[in-house]
């Protein structure tokens, strides 16, 4: 009686999945149109060519984490884990500003 109901277990996964693979595989004759976006660029964009160049001269100066570890090696700094500042102080640094200058970034004045 056990192996009857296996097989009948059986046959009725496979009918379901057939059912649902025919469900979802309609070929309907109904076509969806795509709605273009119209997007309203300025014909004189020179300004904010002349941004992304800046920025992608100010990045490419930069130098890379491998390169700022040559440079700390090759200038023998040593490491001073008194110069750190604790982790206790986290909570201190709740601004983007407060956090920058924890990391160590110097804005331009």
């Amino acid at each position: 009686m056990n192996k009857k109901y296996g097989i009948c277990s059986k046959i009725l996964v496979v009918v379901l999945v057939f059912a649902s693979l025919l469900i979802g595989c309609k070929s309907g004759g109904t076509k969806t149109t795509k709605e273009e976006v119209k997007i309203n660029v300025p014909k004189d964009n020179t300004a904010v060519v002349e941004d992304i160049k800046q920025a992608e001269k100010i990045f490419n100066a930069l130098p890379s984490p491998l390169e700022s570890a040559m440079l700390i090696k090759s200038a023998g700094a040593r490491f001073d884990e008194s110069l750190l500042n604790p982790i206790g102080n986290v909570n201190s640094y709740v601004t983007n500003k407060s956090m920058a200058l924890n990391l160590g970034y110097i804005p331009a004045i």
